[in-house]
């Protein structure tokens, strides 16, 4: 995908991005737009498929943790449709951020160990409350501020910048940034569950 935004090459960047929980019909226009459009779908994805599953699974006992989660986020996807009733929507949403508050503040606390402590911090504070789900907006919020740029609509969340949100530098140096950021978070949770394996021997 960075490569395919680096060459302007769209559809191709769409592809590798189908199937992911944030739907997208296009990306948005600009360099800038685009890598930020991918940072956000990358975060998300990660964080439904590999965080919350394996935290859930630490949590209960055995499997039940993560079929129980991932059971609601497809319930979620499935009544959050357009054509979906609205209780149904709400109940939906509820569900999922009941399931996902633990689990988005944890990866949002792992984005700021491993990114920039500070301004992960000061950004989670600042900024989660600009998303419509709030528990993506933690985790969203928390990596603009490791990483050091604007996600989401750079109008809503810091309007300050606004002007200069699609000036910056190459999209795929922004992604590899964010990928380098999810490397560190993989090895700093494999590094906590060998240590929880160890602790749970000797005691």
């Amino acid at each position: 995908a960075a490569r395919a935004l680096d060459e302007g090459d769209d559809a191709s960047a769409a592809a590798v991005l189908a199937g992911s929980p944030m739907a997208l019909a296009s990306l948005p226009g600009g360099a800038a737009a685009r890598g930020r459009t991918v940072i956000q779908v990358l975060l998300l994805t990660v964080h439904a498929r590999l965080f919350a599953p394996v935290l859930w699974y630490v949590l209960l006992p055995g499997c039940i943790g993560p079929v129980l989660y991932l059971l609601v986020r497809e319930v979620y996807a499935a009544w959050t449709r357009q054509d979906a009733p609205p209780p149904y929507a709400e109940a939906a949403t509820r569900l999922l951020r009941w399931a996902d508050w633990l689990p988005a503040r944890a990866t949002a606390l792992a984005i700021a160990v491993v990114g920039n402590f500070e301004d992960a911090v000061y950004a989670w504070r600042q900024q989660s409350t600009h998303w419509t789900l709030q528990e993506e907006g933690v985790i969203l919020a928390s990596a603009a501020g490791a990483l050091g740029m604007t996600l989401g609509d750079p109008r809503r969340v810091m309007p300050e910048y606004a002007s200069e949100a699609d000036t910056g530098g190459s999209a795929a140096a922004d992604i590899r940034s964010a990928l380098g950021l999810v490397w560190r978070i993989v090895v700093l949770g494999f590094a906590a569950l060998l240590l929880l394996g160890v602790g749970k021997m000797v005691g």
